[in-house]
């Protein structure tokens, strides 16, 4: 429990800083921080991708145990509320349009982010997830291709 704790305050608070919050390019932002979910951009650093383990104690232990639910549901309202304030800024930056619906999209956008979790699990192949990536950002109302 203390471990996920300290993974949520570090790791976690860390990354959404690093990707989601006032990017000079908010689509950019919340696009590498799909992809790190899956690659090590820091190898320098050794920092595991964003959520493995706010996503594997999610399907290990989620059901069972109150503080560990509570815990990893503070960690995806985290990342819930980066997405949803880069895509304020995508709006406010003209890079979508002002009637998306950005509640509902930065929804969509963890639900996609713990799909591609999972698949990278079972899928080792780069390109293959980086497709994925592309199928979840494509999802973003009014996103340039």
């Amino acid at each position: 429990g203390g471990r996920l704790a300290a993974y949520l305050d570090k790791v976690v608070s860390w990354r959404i800083r690093r990707y989601l919050l006032h990017q000079p390019d908010p689509l950019a932002g919340i696009a590498r921080f799909l992809h790190s979910c899956y690659e090590y951009i820091d190898p320098a650093h050794g920092r595991p991708p964003v959520a493995c383990l706010l996503s594997n104690t999610a399907l290990e232990l989620g059901s069972t145990e109150a503080t560990i639910r509570e815990r990893i549901n503070r960690g995806m309202t985290l990342v819930e509320n980066g997405f949803r304030a880069a895509l304020q800024d995508a709006v406010r930056l003209n890079q979508i349009p002002d009637s998306a619906n950005i509640e509902r999209t930065a929804t969509q956008l963890l639900l996609g982010m713990q799909g591609l979790l999972v698949q990278s699990k079972l899928i080792e192949d780069k390109a293959t997830l980086a497709g994925l990536t592309e199928d979840i950002l494509a999802t973003i109302p009014g996103r340039p291709r």
